[in-house]
């Protein structure tokens, strides 16, 4: 990858990642509505990301819904 593209890429990671690590953060907390709210931001930037998707699944299982349903 070109140097001048890298640093772009990088930034783009490095706010997906924040993003998941807020919504991770506010998972643990209880605020579990806040915390799928963020795992969806993660996911309209980065569709194949793993991690929100588990906890996505995770946040539905916990509330024992499906995740179209588990915050309605």
């Amino acid at each position: 990858m070109p140097k001048g593209k890298r640093g772009a890429a990088g930034a783009g990671d490095k706010d997906t990642g924040n993003l998941y690590a807020r919504g991770e953060a506010l998972h643990r907390q209880g605020q579990l509505a806040e915390a799928k709210r963020l795992y969806e931001a993660v996911l309209r930037r980065q569709r194949d990301h793993g991690d929100a998707l588990h906890m996505l699944g995770l946040l539905a299982h916990l509330v024992g819904k499906g995740i179209d349903d588990a915050f309605e």
